[in-house]
């Protein structure tokens, strides 16, 4: 990116990064601490080991799965491409955006994590960032492609 690059381009491509950065470091910590993904309420995830549910499958209560993680850095790549699949990449984005905030905000761990019984504030902060930066990323991607159809 240079001076030249939009500014709800940079934003989003940040975005989309940070969340993966924050994503990875959610994981780590869910897999330290035996966090597993229970996406439909207590009891309901896969019941497989946690580090085995984020490399193959759903993810942890902290993070979606590496698959989901991959496609978004492929959405991200084909974000920068011109016309085509540089739509595919915004919208990807921006749909990947809006699932991850609301699958987030799904899971029961995250009453537990900003409880003050169980508060821990490396936790929260953590989840804060897996719960806003994919609305970042939805808005910036909205803008942008926005942006792209007007241009």
């Amino acid at each position: 990116m240079n001076q030249s690059t939009p500014t709800t381009f940079k934003w989003l491509i940040i975005s989309s990064v940070a969340y993966i950065i924050i994503s990875l470091i959610a994981a780590a910590v869910a897999i330290q601490a035996n966090l597993p993904a229970q996406p439909m309420g207590e009891g309901s995830g896969s019941g497989r080991p946690v580090l085995q549910d984020f490399l193959f499958g759903g993810g942890t209560a902290m993070s979606p799965g590496l698959p989901w993680l991959v496609a978004q850095i492929v959405l991200t790549v084909l974000a920068f491409c011109k016309k085509g699949w540089g739509t595919v990449g915004v919208w990807g984005l921006i749909i990947f955006g809006m699932l991850s905030g609301i699958f987030s905000l799904s899971e029961p761990n995250v009453r537990k994590i900003f409880s003050p019984a169980s508060f821990d504030l490396l936790k929260a902060v953590v989840q804060t960032g897996v719960i806003v930066l994919p609305f970042v990323m939805m808005v910036f991607g909205f803008l942008e492609w926005r942006r792209r159809r007007q241009g």
